[in-house]
């Protein structure tokens, strides 16, 4: 699949003139450096945490036409977690398993760039920016998870769980960053002070920063609507669509001992996921709204529907709500499977075939996010 990155430029907090001591134990707060690069030099300077980011491919949002270019002016959620060798190994009771102010952050991504180091990754509280610094010395290390929407977490030794509900609109994205071996690393594991120091002054610091790679979780399925065997003069409208006996809320595993980035659904969620106008008229089938009948329409997919998010399967059940020259009929069919089901940030598109009488055939192909053609046509009759 396509995925979606930002590179994240993290710098250490410097190390303290003595080695021995640990986080918990009363430390001299932060004092900045006033030109912005003696920490590398100087242990006794403390350095922030910068992101750089170089350009973001198209992030494909749910129900709104083409979606956003870029994670441009997205709110994501960060969390800076203990780990041994990539294993979660962590406690929200324990402050040394966490970078301070890295427990789901609020970040704000701007603007990429390929030219300097500068932070293109703004930690928040509230409205206010929030510098964030790795801890003082480098007993520990730490990998980062970042995802979107942001959501409450449940949060445990095991693991930081979120909630999704009422699924359809939401495009979950989720990623995950550890550290990389360099030569003359000093045997470092993961990310942490002494790390990000030597990547920077051996000018592996490019190679070797945390970095985001954004995966969509969820499946797309943007359906399309065309006509056939009816004369031009008849109207001909898709008024409502549902998925059926699908999951409805899902959880997604932020970080976990032993599944980072699951999305499993919530027991019990079963139900119908809808794809319908608020007036339950029409759905507009041209992006510009101007267009309800799909008689007209493109005759290669169609006219556009809209776009649902849901959980990876290998079929789908649907029920197409059409009118046909003012006759209103409700057609339940199957999506036709495929060969390895459909997958998680993949966006399949769907034609539906309107035929009279009342018939409905779909075809399947992917598009936008991987490039996989299906060929198998759905009908309604």
């Amino acid at each position: 699949m396509k995925t979606k990155y930002i590179i994240l430029g993290f710098a250490a907090l410097a190390l303290m003139s003595s080695c021995s001591k640990t986080r918990t134990e009363a430390q001299p707060d932060p004092v900045p450096d006033p030109d912005g690069e003696a920490w590398v030099e100087d242990e006794t300077q403390p350095v922030p945490v910068n992101f750089s980011a170089p350009q973001i491919g198209v992030v494909s949002k749910a129900n709104a036409g083409d979606g956003i270019t870029d994670l441009t002016g997205l709110e994501v959620s960060v969390y800076g977690l203990r780990t041994e060798d990539g294993v979660l190994n962590w406690s929200p009771d324990d402050p040394d398993s966490y970078i301070t102010n890295l427990l789901n952050r609020s970040a704000i991504v701007g603007n990429p760039s390929e030219t300097d180091q500068k932070s293109y990754l703004t930690f928040k509280t509230g409205e206010t920016d929030l510098t964030v610094y790795y801890p003082m010395v480098s007993t520990y290390t730490y990998s980062f998870y970042g995802y979107y929407p942001r959501r409450t977490p449940v949060e445990s030794a095991d693991g930081c769980i979120v909630t999704y509900n009422n699924l359809g609109g939401t495009d979950i994205l989720w990623a995950e960053s550890h550290a990389t071996g360099f030569p003359n690393n000093g045997g470092i594991k993961g990310f942490n002070a002494a790390y990000v120091r030597r990547a920077v002054a051996e000018g592996q610091w490019s190679d070797h920063a945390p970095h985001f790679n954004f995966q969509h979780m969820l499946t797309g399925l943007r359906f399309y609507a065309l006509s056939e065997d009816l004369t031009k003069d008849e109207s001909v409208t898709v008024t409502g669509l549902r998925l059926l006996n699908v999951p409805t809320s899902v959880t997604l595993a932020v970080a976990s001992k032993t599944e980072s980035g699951a999305i499993t659904p919530v027991a019990d969620s079963e139900g119908t996921i809808s794809l319908s106008s608020a007036d339950g008229s029409a759905l507009a089938v041209n992006p510009d709204g101007t267009s309800y009948n799909i008689n007209n329409a493109d005759k290669t997919l169609g006219a556009l529907l809209g776009t649902l998010m849901v959980c990876p399967d290998e079929s789908y059940k649907l029920e197409v709500d059409v009118n046909i020259a003012g006759i209103k009929s409700t057609i339940e069919t199957e999506i036709p499977a495929r060969t390895g089901g459909y997958v998680a940030g993949s966006m399949y598109s769907l034609s539906i075939l309107v035929k009279s009488p009342v018939e409905v055939e779909i075809s399947v192909d992917l598009q936008d996010w991987t490039n996989v053609v299906v060929d198998t046509p759905i009908e309604i009759g």
